[in-house]
């Protein structure tokens, strides 16, 4: 395999990987949050709005997260050069095998 196909091929795992993790953990953390505050409100009903408010802020909060994590993997995809030169993507590179440099009519480097 070229270099620049590993690179694309490990970014794109690398990205899989984070949107996964990313996406699962405060997915859980919300489920525990909404439980807690249910049980909260049924204990003590005199206080189930200050609860939502707090409740609502801290899913906003988990909810960032998750964007933050999308965030980084669009970085990650977009920020090299060879995988948005022109109308080329990701599965360009891995199914063509050709070199970034003669795909976006880059110079080649001088050796």
């Amino acid at each position: 395999m070229e270099a620049m196909t590993l690179v694309v091929l490990a970014t794109v795992v690398t990205c899989g990987l984070l949107i996964v993790v990313g996406t699962i953990i405060p997915s859980l953390q919300e489920g525990k949050a909404v439980i807690t505050a249910l049980e909260a409100m049924a204990r003590q009903p005199g206080v189930a709005g200050e609860i939502s408010t707090t409740l609502f802020v801290a899913l906003a909060m988990l909810e960032s997260c998750a964007i933050y994590v999308l965030l980084i993997c669009l970085i990650l995809l977009f920020a090299n050069r060879s995988m948005t030169c022109g109308h080329l993507s990701t599965h360009h590179f891995l199914l063509q095998r050709r070199a970034p440099a003669e795909a976006c009519n880059l110079p080649s480097p001088q050796a």
